[in-house]
Parts: structure tokens; sequence; C-alpha cells
């Protein structure tokens, strides 16, 4: 049985559908569970996904099988391969493209046909949802956000060197998790860095998984967003590229891992944020997730002037509030 056909009845013993095209198939993402982005080559089991925010990004079928099935790479190897492995000398574990070697970013015409400005009368829906989120009219406009009303989302762009690179929009209704965020096509999430610019205006940086949260803190220094707890070598690249002096992590309880991963990639002085108890404490009591997002201004700028320089400490302290 060749690969292309071992591929086939093996996403089927997992119980899921595919859908074949000339060169490849496509199937449900164990990271996103969006079975119309993640595509995978028919000659080498080459696997990426396409949807925005997707953590799964660009990998093998080994790798999805793995995911997918909850079993290690070598018993996801020996599914696919049988006993071919024993003459495989080495079975690729990343995918590195030449279009990952060199990638070129295009910029983005913006705001695009239908995105209006926060303080239209017709943008007003989309006004009222910033601020409860703790975005006002002047924040949404110092970062050019827009609002979409034939789609009902607010629209964050990807500004890096004053140029629009992407954008993220953020639908404003309850929606099902999987469609609450939409991106641009072609969207690099891995290449770009929400608020690059800022930077370069402080002396300062802080790091946030997502742009709400980020910004909350506008105002005590030159927030970024990876839009995502992964953030990318490129992302940490731009940020060690950068001439502030102080990076503030503000990542949530959960992402001890990438935690741990940050402070050894980061070539600048760490401080740790956290969420200040009185945050935790009423998130607690109304069933919600303690974030920033959550916190009131002065629970902010608690979080911002008790901010710890990073010992190996941190890690555990995240480790214990997640479980």
């Amino acid at each position: 049985m060749n690969l292309e056909d071992t591929m086939k009845e093996i996403i089927e013993d997992q119980g899921l559908d595919y859908t074949e095209r000339v060169r490849t198939l496509y199937t449900t993402c164990p990271s996103c569970d969006r079975s119309d982005k993640l595509s995978i080559l028919k000659d080498n089991g080459a696997v990426i996904c396409y949807h925005g925010g997707c953590d799964f990004g660009r990998q093998w079928f080994q790798d999805w099988l793995s995911q997918t099935a909850g079993i290690s790479i070598e018993d996801a190897k020996k599914r696919i391969y049988g006993e071919r492995i024993k003459n495989i000398d080495r079975l690729p574990t990343k995918l590195v493209t030449e279009e990952e070697k060199k990638v070129v970013l295009e910029k983005l015409e913006y705001p695009a046909n239908g995105f209006l400005d926060i303080d239209e009368k017709e943008a007003h829906e989309g006004a009222m949802y910033l601020e409860h989120r703790g975005v006002s009219t002047e924040l949404a406009n110092h970062y050019d956000i827009k609002y979409s009303p034939w789609f009902r989302r607010v629209v964050l762009p990807i500004k890096m060197g004053g140029s629009v690179y992407g954008w993220q929009a953020r639908a404003i209704d309850k929606v099902d998790a999987l469609d609450r965020m939409r991106n641009n096509e072609g969207f690099r999430k891995d290449q770009l860095l929400m608020f690059h610019d800022n930077l370069y205006l402080h002396k300062s940086a802080m790091l946030f998984e997502g742009p709400f949260d980020a910004l909350k803190f506008h105002s005590f220094g030159g927030i970024v967003c990876s839009m995502g707890k992964n953030v990318s070598k490129r992302q940490i690249e731009l940020i060690n590229e950068s001439p502030v002096d102080v990076v503030y992590l503000g990542l949530d309880p959960d992402a001890t891992e990438e935690l741990r991963g940050l402070t050894r990639s980061i070539e600048k002085k760490i401080k740790i944020l956290t969420i200040p108890e009185s945050c935790e404490s009423r998130c607690e009591k109304a069933g919600k997730k303690a974030d920033f997002g959550e916190c009131s201004f002065l629970e902010i700028k608690e979080a911002f002037e008790t901010a710890k320089d990073f010992s190996d400490g941190h890690v555990f302290v995240h480790l214990k509030k997640f479980f």
C-alpha cells in the first residue's frame, strides 16, 4: 500500500472524513478542529493548517496522527510506515520549506472596503463592544481599529514599520469558538506581531497572547500581541531586534511550557505580570476564566507595579495556578 492510500485508511480509522483534491487531502485538524483548513500532501505527508490563529502550523502526517490518536510519534511512524521504518534512517519531525526559509510578506490595503472608523454612526455596535472590552473610541482610533457592519466584527490591523501586513477580525456577537476570529487571506501569524511598532516607541515591551489583554496595558508600556500562547521564533526575533530594555510577560496561567521557552529565548531583562487576587476571586465567583481582560484599570495598575523579575520559580507559580 502506498503512502496516499495508507493515510486515507488511517484517517478513516480515526473515525474522520476527508476531502480529496488533486494533490492534497483535507481532514480535521487536532488543534483547531476545523475540517476545511488542514491540508495533507499526498506524495510526502506534509501537513499544514491554514486556519488563522491555529497552533498546528506546518508538520508531518505522523505528527497529525500522534496528536489525533493520542499516541507517541514512534507509534505513529510504525502505523504509517510499518516494517519499512527499519529501512528509513531518519523520518522528518518538522517541516521546513523553502517558503519558510525566505518569507516575503505582502502589504495589504487597509482599511478594506466596508471597514468603518469606530466613531462613525454605523459603527456604533462595534464601539459598544470595544467599550465593553475596555477599549475606548480614542484608543481604538489610536490603533486604527475598524468595524465591519456587514460581518459584525471589529478589525484589528497588524502594522509593522507603519505598513499593514495582516488583520484580525473579532465577532461582536456570541458565536461558536471556531468562528470567533477571522484573518485576512494568506495570514501568517508566525511572521507577524500585533502592535509591533510599539517596540520602537517605548523602553519596555509587554507581551500578551490576546489583543484585548494587551490593550488594557496601553498606558504602561509598549504592548505587543503574539495572537496565541505559542510565540513563534520570528516573533521572538522581532522583540530581540528591538531597542527595548525590558520585556514584561503577561501570558495566561496555562502557558507554563511557553513561558519556560520564552525566558530562554528572549535576550532582554524579563519581568512577569500576574493577575491580581481581587480579579481572580471575582472571576471565580462569576464562573469566568481570570485574565487581564477581566481586570479593572486599578487591577491593571497593580499588576504592572507588582511585576517581578523572572526566576525559575515563576514557572512553578504558573503551573500551580493552572492546576
